[in-house]
């Protein structure tokens, strides 16, 4: 009790601050979905729009449907990358509006919907990897879903085969020193029943699964991956 009440002591009060003492309310919406940060300014997705704060001034600006090109105020992930790009997943809203992809120039401020040059499915689910490259999966029941990678200027499509797992639902990718790409796979529980999840690892065109029932894998459930200095 008394180390609690020594942590509370070194909390500062600042008489200033309104609401709880010693912190600032940054964003906008009760939910944080994604951060990323580009030249000093972080940027974060909520469930009320975008928000980005400047670490030299610590000027905010708010990005909503109300004053950008954003078509749900409701941000399911975000991340930017190295050069400035920002990529958004927008949830649909309750009346089934926007959703989709976004992107905007965390240079500039700007925000627009993200058109898909010659992308051949609609795309569930926005990541990132240990690269910071941009990745779409897609979502399917019976067969394994499509994965697309952005090179700049149009998206480099994977599709695994059948035998690798029954139903792709891609929580994380990572690519290894040795250039194998290395797929989490959250499973679906479908009335009561889990479909597919487990560790996909692509080796050249060869496409290998890692299960509970095939290997140590201690969980069809992974929802993140990391690659340490040994790869």
């Amino acid at each position: 009790a008394w180390l609690l009440a020594l942590a509370l002591a070194l909390v500062p009060y600042p008489a200033s601050s309104p609401g709880v003492p010693g912190w600032r309310n940054l964003t906008n919406g009760d939910a944080v979905t994604g951060i990323g940060d580009h030249a000093g300014t972080i940027w974060a997705g909520t469930n009320g729009g975008l928000v980005s704060v400047e670490g030299a001034t610590g000027a905010i600006r708010y990005f909503t449907r109300a004053n950008s090109d954003l078509t749900s105020n409701s941000i399911a992930s975000l991340f930017v990358t190295p050069e400035g790009d920002g990529w958004l997943k927008l949830n649909t809203t309750p009346s089934g509006y926007g959703g989709g992809i976004a992107r905007f120039d965390a240079a500039s401020g700007s925000v627009a919907d993200f058109e898909f040059p010659a992308l051949p499915f609609t795309p569930e689910g926005l990541l990132q990897d240990n690269l910071r490259r941009a990745w779409l999966a897609e979502l399917w029941w019976s067969r394994p879903g499509r994965l697309a990678m952005w090179e700049g200027a149009s998206w480099s499509v994977l599709q695994p085969p059948d035998s690798v797992v029954s139903g792709l639902r891609v929580s994380a990718i990572a690519e290894d020193p040795s250039g194998n790409l290395w797929v989490a796979v959250y499973p679906w529980v479908h009335i009561g029943q889990r479909v597919g999840g487990g560790l996909v690892r692509k080796s050249g065109d060869a496409w290998i699964s890692y299960t509970p029932e095939d290997s140590g894998l201690p969980s069809w459930f992974i929802t993140a991956l990391a690659v340490d200095l040994d790869g």
